[in-house]
């Protein structure tokens, strides 16, 4: 397919499809590149937002993952694609305000990533999400009045943007309707030890509570919970997940799936030619039964590897393999890795649980083989860990044993 190959687009300008860009030239294209992000600046480490950058010890300037200058491609900003074709095999951008216009390509690459869930509630000041450097500043500048904070879900996000705002010296809620934070990504079990972590600090930990409504005028005062109680509320966080963003490709025939469905090698389904990466793809595991959302910075650099070799070998290429992927957190003084795809139903044995030094190792099975492992300060585990996963092992009975650990 390479030879036939000439001008490649590549819509999305974050992690994915940077590294996309990367991996087409590193894999050997040679035609013309473009790239095509909707943000003002040059892609950033979006992960840093929860965290330094919120607190403002970085700038955008200091998160950026590669400038114009640094890829070998043309580099469009402030640019929206808002029509597939997929026949035609055209994109609509609409350039800065512009009216869009077409542009063709030989291949595509679908990276447009996710945004934020808002709750639904009237519009009023004080309600953030953070998914944009837009985002994290203007939350920024909320923070430097002292304000009250409620965090709304107790996700990933919402933990880390507790802990930044803890870290300022805020007074901080975090309303979360599960049993423990975080349980969605690493269950109760492991869920517990972060909710231990995030109250040792002095957040208010509020589980199993939902949240019913939004008090205030033209701005937020207060949240009040399922269970009744009323939170007083200067600033309020949501962080109740996100959504792939695939409003453009309404009216493209694509199939109707929860993001871009894609192959096992990435390939898009309905579409010749073109790819997907990151957070926006709905792919077919061979170990799902259904199309899976990863949304993790590592899956997306290694999902734009998979996507550059699919688009220049086709067919032949061969399928992504998401076992063994990391995620990482870090709140306060601790560090939670993540390896694998842990889920609710997994049994989860604990290799290591010291409370008192905030560390533990929790390793999730299935069918007595290890799926995952969460790591809590313990990152002499990564590399023993991860060929645990790699290996779909036996699940281990200990942790004691030097040649386990290395």
């Amino acid at each position: 397919m390479s030879e036939r190959l000439r001008e490649v687009l590549v819509v999305g300008a974050s992690i994915a499809g940077v590294r996309a860009v990367q991996a087409l030239r590193r894999q050997g294209y040679e035609g013309t590149l473009r790239l095509v992000g909707d943000e003002d600046v040059p892609a950033y480490r979006r992960p840093e937002l929860s965290k330094r950058f919120l607190a403002g010890d970085l700038s955008v300037d200091q998160i950026a993952l590669a400038t114009p200058a640094d890829l070998d491609c043309d580099v469009l900003l402030n640019a929206r694609a808002t029509r597939l074709e997929v026949a035609d095999q055209r994109v609509w951008i609409g350039d800065a305000g512009a009216d869009p216009r077409p542009y063709r390509f030989d291949g595509l690459v679908i990276a447009t990533g996710a945004h934020a869930r808002r709750l639904r509630v009237p519009p009023m000041a004080g309600v953030h999400v953070l998914r944009t450097h837009q985002d994290a500043e203007l939350l920024r500048a909320e923070l430097a009045t002292s304000p009250r904070v409620v965090v709304v879900g107790g996700g990933l996000i919402g933990c880390e943007v507790a802990a930044t705002c803890r870290s300022l010296g805020l007074a901080v809620t975090i309303v979360e309707p599960t049993g423990a934070l975080m349980s969605g990504a690493i269950g109760r079990e492991v869920g517990a030890r972060i909710t231990e972590l995030q109250s040792g600090h002095g957040v208010d930990v509020c589980v199993n509570c939902g949240v019913t409504e939004l008090r205030g005028g033209n701005r937020v005062e207060s949240v009040v919970t399922s269970g009744g109680r009323e939170i007083a509320a200067d600033v309020v966080v949501v962080g109740i997940g996100s959504e792939p963003n695939t409003s453009w490709l309404a009216g493209s025939g694509l199939p109707p799936a929860t993001g871009v469905l894609c192959a096992p090698n990435l390939a898009v389904v309905g579409a010749r030619r073109a790819v997907g990466a990151g957070d926006v793809v709905a792919w077919k595991s061979s170990g799902s039964a259904r199309p899976v959302r990863m949304e993790h910075w590592e899956n997306a650099v290694r999902q734009a590897e998979t996507a550059a070799h699919t688009l220049l070998l086709g067919e032949s290429a061969p399928g992504f393999d998401g076992t063994g992927g990391l995620f990482w957190s870090h709140q306060f003084d601790a560090t939670l890795h993540v390896l694998g795809d842990p889920r609710a139903a997994d049994e989860v044995r604990f290799l290591e649980d010291d409370p008192g030094r905030q560390r533990a190792v929790a390793c999730y099975a299935r069918d007595g083989r290890v799926m995952a492992f969460a790591l809590l300060n313990s990152a002499d585990w990564l590399g023993s860990a991860g060929r645990l996963v790699r290996q779909r092992a036996a699940m281990p009975l200990h942790g004691t044993g030097e040649p386990l650990r290395r």
